[in-house]
């Protein structure tokens, strides 16, 4: 090539003119263009897909690997280890038990053998162990003075409302025997406070509730014990709270 063809080459009208073919070109090389992705679509998504299923059979695979293996030494463990030969026949004892109260002193044996029943009075945070203290105070002392109607009003507000954290799965999957102690606790107080709302005596007066004097009584005159005075509720009020 001469020097001045090599300066005709460079020159801006030859760029331009260049430009100008390529413009008028597209509508042509436009349709070709992605007739070529179409092409290199088709060639390449086949092996993305086949990458990734393969991948997942890789961690399937892996999974199913990991938990044979947990098994294999599970099993290993409950028959060549003292310590998992005895679980092993504490678990047999609880699936071989005949009633519930066999069953939950066999329960109470693994979880002392596994150390789950010091789970049990531990405040690791995972619910709200002082309110739920109070709330059974509360109750108590409701109960003790024989106020079934502000009795009712908690026990419902708290069935309610305030849960205190105890309805968590975590709690419930610790230990065999239970949950935790306190929790076990409130629930016991709330069985009574029921059972003390359902026995109270009943008025067809829809006033009495809020006229009946809350004042103790003596049982027995010789006797300096006091029994608190339990006010009667209209049965209507009762139903409705049950």
């Amino acid at each position: 090539m001469s020097l001045s063809n090599r300066k005709d080459w460079f020159s801006l009208s030859t760029w331009k003119s260049v430009a100008q073919a390529l413009f008028d070109s597209t509508p042509v090389l436009f349709p070709i263009f992605r007739r070529g992705l179409s092409i290199l679509e088709s060639i390449t998504i086949p092996r993305i897909i086949l990458s990734q299923f393969a991948a997942l059979v890789a961690l399937r695979s892996g999974l199913i690997l990991v938990t044979i293996t947990q098994s294999g030494w599970s099993w290993f463990i409950s028959h060549f280890t003292a310590h998992g030969r005895k679980l092993r026949r504490l678990r047999m004892d609880m699936e071989n038990s005949a009633t519930f109260e066999e069953w939950q002193q066999h329960a109470k044996e693994v979880d002392m053998h596994l150390g789950a029943h010091l789970w049990r009075y531990e405040d690791d945070g995972a619910y709200d162990e002082i309110g739920l203290k109070r709330r059974c105070e509360m109750i108590e002392r409701l109960m003790e003075k024989g106020d079934i109607f502000k009795l009712m009003f908690q026990i419902r507000g708290g069935l309610s409302r305030q849960q205190f954290g105890v309805l968590r799965d975590g709690l419930f999957t610790k230990a065999y025997g239970g949950t935790k102690a306190q929790i076990e606790h409130y629930i016991e107080t709330l069985v009574k406070g029921l059972n003390m709302i359902c026995d109270s005596p009943s008025s067809e007066n829809k006033d009495s509730v809020y006229s009946t004097p809350n004042k103790p009584r003596i049982s027995n005159p010789s006797q300096s014990v006091t029994v608190p005075h339990v006010e009667a509720i209209p049965t209507d009020v009762k139903l409705a709270f049950f």
